[in-house]
């Protein structure tokens, strides 16, 4: 490891270390689902890193996706100073009452079986729920909280739903969290160090293996926030392309193409799928560079995914 000085300008020396703490935060990796026709809103799209007050919405109809806690708290500051519509991927869910040591417990042990079986963790309120605090009480009461599902296609001037529902919006806000900001350890891989001492140490169980696993992982694409990849070394964002009479043809275009895949909730192995079909014109990838660590010599490497295929539909 290279020690650099308070400055930034130069090292001042090497020094060898059993790891390294990364306290570079998520803030400036902020994430952003890729809905199809998002670059077509000619209103104002702007994520929570970039909220500043919410007299900047006043008179403009303005819809907060998210179901964490920094989009109830904005939700509220703008519902005071015009009319909003909220957004969530599945209902929130509301807890009334202190956050006991037991149930502090339980979170936690819900993240760590996450991350042990090579999943990344998922958002906060995922495993703590909402506080019922009084503030979220009147925002009940004004009528604040009534949440819609989440939108399949962004228009010009508003969002439309699968039913054909259409909503009219001036501003979107993004509350949908964000992604750790790990690029600049990319090149530091270090798995066979990690494998020498499990070896020294005679760790060669279940738990080294799984921890073995985990690191050396690469790309890990849930589909539980979008389409785009949960985690990847790499380009994480998912490409379309046009095929025609089994070639493909035109440029890579990030997103699901038009007309988009659909993002089918709860058809995963644990949560939303891709579904295809018949009528699919475009086939969607991720790029492999970085994502996939390929050499021409020594190569070893796992790819794996979940299908469910439906016999009678495949031709």
């Amino acid at each position: 490891m290279i020690a650099a000085s308070a400055s930034g300008s130069k090292p001042i020396g090497a020094t060898s270390r059993r790891g390294i703490i990364n306290a570079t935060g998520t803030w400036e990796t902020p994430y952003i689902p890729d809905v199809p026709g998002k670059d077509r809103f000619t209103g104002r799209q702007l994520h929570t890193r970039d909220y500043r007050t919410a007299e900047e919405f006043a008179f403009q109809h303005v819809i907060v996706v998210g179901g964490g806690i920094s989009a109830v708290q904005l939700l509220d500051e703008i519902s005071r100073v015009t009319t909003t519509t909220w957004v969530t991927r599945r209902p929130p869910e509301f807890r009334a009452g202190p956050f006991t040591e037991g149930q502090r417990r339980a979170a936690v042990a819900l993240v760590e079986d996450r991350v042990r079986r090579g999943l990344p963790p998922q958002s906060v309120v995922s495993v703590t729920g909402l506080p019922l605090t009084p503030a979220i009480e009147a925002m009940r009461e004004r009528g604040v909280l009534e949440r819609l599902p989440m939108f399949s296609e962004i228009l010009q001037d508003g969002v439309r739903w699968p039913d054909g529902t259409v909503l009219h919006a001036d501003v979107i806000l993004w509350c949908t969290g964000f992604r750790s900001s790990l690029d600049h350890l990319a090149p530091l891989s270090g798995n066979h160090h990690r494998e020498d001492r499990m070896r020294e140490n005679g760790d060669t169980g279940e738990g080294a293996v799984r921890a073995s696993l985990a690191e050396a992982l690469t790309f890990h694409a849930s589909f539980d926030h979008g389409p785009d990849a949960d985690f990847s070394l790499g380009d994480g964002r998912i490409y379309s392309v046009l095929v025609e009479n089994e070639q493909e043809t035109g440029e890579l275009m990030p997103g699901l193409g038009q007309p988009a895949l659909t993002s089918a909730e709860g058809q995963g192995r644990f949560g939303p799928a891709l579904k295809f079909t018949l009528t699919n014109s475009h086939v969607v990838l991720f790029k492999a560079a970085r994502n996939v660590a390929y050499s021409l010599s020594d190569f070893g490497g796992t790819a794996s995914f979940w299908m469910r295929v439906d016999p009678a539909e495949i031709p």
